[in-house]
């Protein structure tokens, strides 16, 4: 998911080094704007939107917005321009702000649930509710056109399934029909909000949180700024109001789309105390919860929320995570023990080196219950809590006390994976592997009690590896069932794509090469995980890291995710990678890193070669049972 869903901006004046000619965005505009004052705003927008708009576009638009500040800055009407954390920034004189931003990349994990079937006739007992003491949910997708971002739509499907089968009454706002009218007076009817969006964190004035609506501006980029100071004047000198420009993917081809964007000011002007009594909001939009400001949850919770959920960075998870916490508070957990129960990767992000963390405001929403606390407990039989063991691969072995398990996620070590259930729909085995030394796992599952309620089973135990560190593990997933994706590791001295599919290469036709590496399993019905690993390194120099779409099954596209780590050392994650097969040829190849011994050092790569243009035909056929058992 290359992209992310809600974006970020930090419009901190004279960040990256830029220096501001003054106050960005604070401005007393000093009354309305006189008619030949717009006209000449609206003409100097026009002007250089063309040249941000084509930018935005280019591989890297940041740079480019910083080549262009100069001219942007001189511009008639222009108080100043600035880029900050992948944004484009204009003030104008005595008027708003616009902006240009780069959005995060979707991310679909290699793990989840699917979607939500619970028994008919089931009974709610929520917490959450509105204004009409009815309990109500909205799920709001604002990027509903972005074809990059489809998968959002079935979390949707799936949580609307699970609140409707629970009681509650959902309605469903996708893409224009979240507009500016809604979100000034429609919010208040809800007492579950969640809100898939682009939005960003203004650092000045004392912080703006700002939320892109699903309301578009279709007219040329004159036309645009011509319409908003027609209908909010005043708001946008307010900075309650704006446009912010991104690019989506529509009929296949790249565009720019510019939104009106509302701020927590908004927020604060259009709804009254109570507006929102005890309501549960989930922001899946970038910096909702920047810095200890936390403007646009504060401003919810003034007006009555009951908690407000968010993220404090860029990310590109938010959308998938959403889906998975309603799914646990659904099955009983409150919102503190959801969030815990949830995988790492799923409440921590690392985006582009700066991390990102789920979090909530004020602390008392911990609390919050959508239904009646309702628990499930696991009997593990393999491995025991507390218990040591000699051997590195395990197999994991238990099942759940309820009368069935819907799902599961299985973490070992904070790398997450779908549960592996067995056909009784109670039991579940996996292979796992250990590492030296202390050893965290975490199942988590919703399951079915006798009555057909649901409720999460979720437990966490430590055992204790004692034997050598490995000098390289590492572990290959992808996010589609049915589907077919190898790795292969290559050692000092051989080259690429030579030795590949030969005796030289650690790949499922070759597991225990002669030089030390060791394929713990070749995975052909989806999502993985798959191991090499070496326990001694006997070569040294370069080995090298690569990964392979063999075989679709029907699946399509897939996204993989590669963890390195070498000498029992801290897990270094790389992915999502997109990759993709041809119908008759070969599929994506990913170089991920390398790992050069003896001192162990592992450097990204991350470089995609389409495996159709290599002259090895019979590698890439799936017919070919001579290379792979099918």
């Amino acid at each position: 998911m290359k992209r992310c869903l809600f974006i970020l901006i930090i419009s901190l004046p004279g960040i990256l080094g830029i220096q501001c000619k003054k106050d960005s965005g604070t401005t007393d505009p000093g009354g309305p704007l006189t008619e030949q004052e717009k006209q000449a705003i609206i003409q100097t927008y026009g002007t250089i939107a063309v040249s941000a708009d084509s930018l935005l576009k280019r591989d890297d638009p940041v740079a480019a917005w910083q080549s262009m500040l100069a001219t942007y800055r001189a511009a008639s009407n222009v108080e100043n321009a600035w880029v900050s954390n992948d944004a484009l920034y204009v003030k104008f004189k005595k008027s708003g702000t616009v902006s240009w931003y780069v959005g995060p990349g979707v991310n679909t994990p290699p793990y989840g649930r699917p979607a939500t079937i619970l028994p008919k006739g089931m009974n709610k007992s929520g917490v959450a509710h509105s204004t009409s003491g009815v309990t109500t949910v909205c799920l709001i997708n604002q990027l509903d056109r972005d074809e990059t971002r489809n998968s959002y739509a079935g979390y949707f499907s799936s949580l609307k399934r699970a609140f409707e089968q629970s009681g509650f009454t959902v309605t469903t706002k996708n893409g224009g029909q979240a507009d500016v009218n809604f979100f000034k007076t429609g919010l208040k009817q809800f007492g579950v909000i969640f809100l898939i969006a682009h939005g960003e964190y203004q650092a000045d004035g004392g912080g703006i949180t700002w939320v892109n609506t699903g309301e578009e501006l279709v007219g040329t980029d004159d036309q645009n700024l011509g319409q908003l100071l027609l209908r909010f004047e005043s708001d946008f000198n307010a900075q309650r109001i704006s446009i912010g420009v991104h690019k989506e993917t529509r009929g296949g081809q790249e565009r720019t789309v510019s939104y009106y964007k509302i701020s927590n000011l908004f927020i604060e002007s259009s709804y009254a105390v109570n507006d929102f009594p005890n309501s549960l909001i989930y922001l899946s939009t970038c910096q909702s919860m920047k810095d200890a400001n936390r403007e646009m949850a504060k401003t919810f919770v003034r007006k009555g929320a009951g908690g407000v959920i968010g993220w404090n960075e860029k990310h590109s998870i938010g959308p998938h995570t959403g889906n998975l916490l309603f799914d646990l508070m659904l099955c009983g957990k409150k919102l503190f023990s959801a969030i815990q129960a949830l995988p790492r990767e799923s409440k921590s992000e690392n985006y582009q080196g700066v991390p990102a963390d789920l979090t909530y405001y004020p602390n008392a929403a911990g609390e919050l219950r959508l239904v009646e606390d309702r628990r499930a407990t696991f009997a593990l039989v393999r491995p025991l809590k507390d218990s040591t063991y000699t051997t590195r691969n395990l197999t994991l072995q238990g099942s759940v006390i309820a009368d069935s398990i819907r799902d599961g996620i299985l973490e070992v070590n904070g790398v997450a994976t779908t549960l592996t259930i067995l056909g009784d729909h109670k039991s579940f085995s996996q292979p796992i592997v250990l590492k030296n030394g202390p050893n965290t796992i975490h199942i988590s599952s919703c399951a079915t009690l006798p009555g057909g309620t649901r409720a999460v089973a979720d437990t966490t135990i430590t055992v204790t590896g004692n034997f050598s560190p490995l000098d390289l593990w590492t572990e290959l997933r992808w996010n589609t069932d049915a589907s077919d994706v190898d790795f292969h590791l290559l050692p000092p001295g051989s080259s690429f794509p030579a030795s590949f599919w030969t005796t030289t290469d650690c790949y499922y036709g070759n597991r225990t090469p002669s030089w030390g590496g060791f394929l713990d399993v070749d995975d052909q019905n989806g999502k993985g995980p798959e191991h090499i690993t070496i326990p001694t390194v006997t070569s040294q120099g370069v080995y090298r890291l690569f990964l392979h779409y063999y075989a679709t099954h029907g699946a399509g596209a897939t996204s993989a995710y590669v963890t390195v780590s070498v000498r029992s050392g801290p897990n270094v994650e790389f992915g999502p990678f997109a990759i993709s097969r041809a119908a008759t040829r070969g599929g994506d190849i990913w170089e991920i890193c390398t790992i050069t011994y003896p001192a162990g050092t592992i450097t990204p790569v991350k470089v995609k070669t389409s495996s159709a243009a290599l002259d090895k035909p019979g590698a890439f056929n799936d017919k070919d049972t001579s290379r792979k058992k099918r």
